[in-house]
């Protein structure tokens, strides 16, 4: 990421002072270079979060959707985990007792 954020500050910075005739070119540089120095960790911090947030949404969809999946899928899917923990025991003893 270093090697990316030189690259990107080194070549912004350059092209804006080039032409640069009220303060010298080197002073020009030195203040861009202030100006930027946070931007790009901002900017990757920002992207980070935001994908680590839309991952972690699509991890508990698909978490959610295994659970239904592992209960039979039955209809029952409004009902929480727990109530259809009790309906598969129950719909097991039913079943036992009927053997």
């Amino acid at each position: 990421m270093a090697l990316q954020k030189s690259h990107y500050q080194d070549g912004f910075i350059r092209d804006s002072c080039k032409d640069s005739v009220s303060p010298p070119p080197a002073e020009c540089e030195a203040i861009l270079r202030d100006m930027t120095e946070n931007h790009f960790e901002v900017a990757w911090i920002f992207i980070l979060g935001s994908l680590s947030i839309y991952y972690g949404w699509c991890i508990a969809i698909c978490y959610s959707f295994f659970k239904v999946v592992e209960v039979g899928g039955t209809g029952e899917e409004k009902l929480p985990y727990e109530a259809l923990g009790r309906l598969m025991e129950h719909e097991k003893l039913v079943k036992d007792a009927g053997v």
